[in-house]
Protein backbone atom coordinates (compact mmCIF):
# COMPACT_ATOMS: atom_id res chain seq x y z
CA UNK A 1 0.00 0.00 0.00
CA UNK A 2 1.36 3.41 -0.92
CA UNK A 3 1.28 6.01 1.80
CA UNK A 4 1.46 9.77 1.65
CA UNK A 5 4.74 11.40 2.65
CA UNK A 6 3.42 12.44 6.07
CA UNK A 7 2.17 8.90 6.70
CA UNK A 8 5.55 7.38 5.85
CA UNK A 9 7.21 9.86 8.18
CA UNK A 10 4.77 9.10 10.97
CA UNK A 11 5.27 5.33 10.61
CA UNK A 12 9.04 5.82 10.73
CA UNK A 13 8.68 7.95 13.87
CA UNK A 14 6.54 5.27 15.52
CA UNK A 15 9.06 2.59 14.60
CA UNK A 16 11.82 4.54 16.36
CA UNK A 17 9.88 5.03 19.61
CA UNK A 18 10.74 3.14 22.74
CA UNK A 19 7.97 1.03 24.24
CA UNK A 20 7.40 3.67 26.90
CA UNK A 21 7.17 6.47 24.34
CA UNK A 22 4.76 4.42 22.25
CA UNK A 23 2.53 3.69 25.22
CA UNK A 24 2.47 7.37 26.19
CA UNK A 25 1.58 8.35 22.61
CA UNK A 26 -1.29 5.84 22.49
CA UNK A 27 -2.68 7.02 25.82
CA UNK A 28 -2.41 10.67 24.80
CA UNK A 29 -3.92 10.12 21.36
CA UNK A 30 -6.87 8.12 22.71
CA UNK A 31 -8.57 11.40 23.65
CA UNK A 32 -9.03 12.38 20.03
CA UNK A 33 -7.44 15.29 18.27
CA UNK A 34 -10.20 17.85 17.86
CA UNK A 35 -11.83 20.18 20.37
CA UNK A 36 -14.77 17.85 21.00
CA UNK A 37 -12.62 14.83 21.85
CA UNK A 38 -13.31 13.17 18.52
CA UNK A 39 -10.91 12.26 15.74
CA UNK A 40 -10.22 14.05 12.51
CA UNK A 41 -9.52 11.68 9.62
CA UNK A 42 -5.78 12.24 10.06
CA UNK A 43 -6.03 11.80 13.83
CA UNK A 44 -7.91 8.52 13.38
CA UNK A 45 -5.24 7.24 10.98
CA UNK A 46 -2.46 8.22 13.39
CA UNK A 47 -4.20 6.60 16.35
CA UNK A 48 -4.84 3.41 14.38
CA UNK A 49 -1.16 3.29 13.38
CA UNK A 50 -0.08 3.77 17.01
CA UNK A 51 -2.46 1.10 18.24
CA UNK A 52 -1.35 -1.36 15.55
CA UNK A 53 2.31 -0.92 16.53
CA UNK A 54 1.52 -1.28 20.22
CA UNK A 55 -0.44 -4.48 19.63
CA UNK A 56 2.40 -5.84 17.49
CA UNK A 57 4.95 -5.18 20.23
CA UNK A 58 2.70 -6.58 22.94
CA UNK A 59 2.13 -9.76 20.92
CA UNK A 60 5.89 -10.24 20.61
CA UNK A 61 6.35 -9.60 24.33
CA UNK A 62 3.54 -11.98 25.28
CA UNK A 63 5.00 -14.69 23.04
CA UNK A 64 8.36 -14.29 24.78
CA UNK A 65 6.71 -14.61 28.21
CA UNK A 66 5.02 -17.89 27.18
CA UNK A 67 8.40 -19.46 26.29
Amino acid sequence: MAYLKWQDGYLARIGNMSNEQLLNEVIGAANGDDQDGEFTSRGRWEFDALEKELRKRLATWLDEKKS
